[in-house]
């Protein structure tokens, strides 16, 4: 069953629409009613619905814009057009947002019963992942080639061949990494879950970016894709379509399931494949900060890089990894194999350098050293802890402790990050709301962010752009209000509203009182 939102400022052209949502029960629920487009969006898409059902000339936020916005943070939702006007601009902008279909009024039942049919149809296509209807252009399926791409510092000329032998070309404009990864724990996975992401999530792929070669390998229950493009690269479109196929996967299987997207790399410069995936693997760690079901970009979320010494020796590369990405036990129990092992007396001469490695590739994973030695230890009084401790036991819970500050400096920087991204949203809102032509594709791309990463971020802080700007211009409205007896319709224009009607119509949902009735109550006080 699918939900639906049905928007109209007529109260009888709603009521007929529900009539008839009514005698399609099996398949559509009613979510709410709402009589305007800005209402909608306050509280109608943050319910998640699958369908909208909208007029287009309505006050404040017409149906356009209505679904405009809630792509932004609904990808999948589909919708259906009702309108009194005949109009060819109203047609095309439609189409161009995907409107599965165009109603005039008055509302005929069959014409609903109709587009509602197209409207299911559509989301059944979305969100039944069909496994005997195969794709005919495949993400293909190269493990050990592209794990060997991926994981090589270098690329020596006859791997490069022997991968173009094999199929895997690369070329055009640019590549980049996509690493998707369940999110619940892998112990929690059922068989056929895991099944699903290595089947139905390639499929997925597969009708959404058509436009795209790409080639995947799976590590159980981790999917990683290396996508070629020939076009120059739309960050926001690429994340909108992930999103998609992130949505999609949602419905048709329950499980939510996130994606790490590494930097753009133009093919025309030089570059690290390596760096790529492990940047795609990092971004998914911010999971543990902004919440499931989400696409993260590692050029979002690394704004100011960190400099942290260097460790080369591959054979120290898991344990810097497991503690990069958060996985403290597996980085414990490398670290006590490790040191059980060289406490054999065949290293007895190499044990101190090998246990200084060993710090070392601890040292690397963090993120803020000088945060790390000024509130734990000197890099000398670790060293000097670490060589005197007796015991693989004592220096394996030595370097237990060590790892679990690294661990706690990482996830308070993650923390960090996002909170001063929510904190730059929030003061580019202060500085730029009154401006009328203010929406959020506009304060992203402002940011430097992506339109994906900043609903994101306001989500985690129970928001949404709507919600924000909205909240910001009436606590600015409700200053003036009781700073002067301006009329009402100049303080609308000061805080962004060219309609003192729509301003009006703000205000009493937020605030609950209109602005004269808050401004006489306040004297009245």
């Amino acid at each position: 069953m699918y939900s639906v939102i049905v928007v109209d400022d007529e109260a009888s052209v709603r009521e007929r629409i529900v009539s008839f949502l009514k005698k399609e029960a099996k398949s559509f629920q009613l979510l709410g009613e709402y009589e305007n487009g800005y209402d909608a969006l306050m509280y109608g898409i943050p319910q998640g619905p699958d369908l909208i059902i909208t007029d287009v000339k309505m006050p404040f936020v017409n149906g356009l814009e209505l679904i405009e916005q809630a792509k932004d943070e609904l990808p999948v939702v589909q919708s259906i057009i009702i309108s009194g006007f005949d109009s060819f601009d109203y047609a095309k902008k439609a189409i161009d947002l995907g409107v599965v279909g165009y109603l005039s009024k008055p509302i005929d039942y069959e014409e609903m019963t109709s587009c509602l049919g197209k409207a299911k149809e559509k989301l059944d296509a979305y969100f039944n992942v069909a496994p005997d209807n195969p794709s005919e252009k495949e993400i293909y399926d190269y493990e050990g080639d592209l794990q060997k791409l991926l994981t090589l510092r270098e690329i020596p000329p006859s791997f490069a061949a022997k991968l173009r032998s094999d199929g895997i070309v690369i070329e055009g404009e640019g590549v980049l990494v996509v690493s998707f990864d369940p999110d619940k724990d892998e112990s929690e996975l059922s068989l056929d879950e895991a099944e699903a992401i290595e089947r139905d999530l390639s499929r997925l792929l597969n009708e959404e970016f058509v436009d795209l070669s790409g080639y995947s390998f799976d590590v159980p229950p981790q999917k990683t894709c290396l996508v070629v493009s020939e076009h120059p690269y739309d960050k926001d479109l690429f994340a909108r379509r992930l999103r998609l196929v992130i949505g999609r996967f949602k419905k048709a299987t329950g499980l939510d399931i996130s994606a790490g997207v590494s930097e753009w790399a133009p093919l025309s410069s030089s570059f690290s494949y390596r760096k790529l995936y492990r940047h795609s693997k990092w971004a998914l760690e911010y999971r543990t900060v902004v919440g499931d079901g989400v696409v993260l970009f590692y050029d979002d979320l690394q704004k100011r890089p960190s400099v942290v010494g260097k460790v080369d020796d591959n054979e120290y590369r898991r344990l810097t990894n497991f503690i990069s990405y958060g996985h403290d036990e597996e980085a414990k129990e490398a670290v006590r194999k490790l040191v059980n092992n060289i406490s054999k007396e065949e290293f007895r001469d190499s044990y101190f350098l090998i246990l200084n490695n060993i710090l070392d590739a601890i040292l690397k994973a963090c993120v803020a050293l000088d945060e790390f030695y000024s509130n734990f230890m000197t890099h000398i009084e670790i060293t000097e802890r670490v060589f005197s401790s007796r015991g693989p036991d004592a220096v394996a819970g030595f370097l237990s402790l060590v790892m679990d500050r690294v661990l706690e400096i990482n996830r308070e920087r993650r923390i960090g990050r996002v909170d001063e991204a929510y904190e730059a949203i929030m003061d580019y809102l202060h500085a730029h709301y009154q401006e009328r032509s203010l929406n959020l594709s506009g304060m992203a791309s402002s940011l430097g962010y992506s339109v994906s990463y900043v609903a994101v971020i306001l989500k985690r802080h129970d928001n949404s752009f709507t919600k924000a700007l909205s909240s910001l211009r009436m606590e600015e409205a409700k200053k003036r209000l009781l700073e002067s007896d301006r009329p009402i319709a100049e303080i609308a224009l000061e805080v962004g509203y060219d309609d003192p009607y729509y301003f009006s119509h703000c205000f009493k949902k937020i605030v609950g009182k209109s602005p004269l009735e808050f401004r006489k109550n306040a004297e009245a006080a």
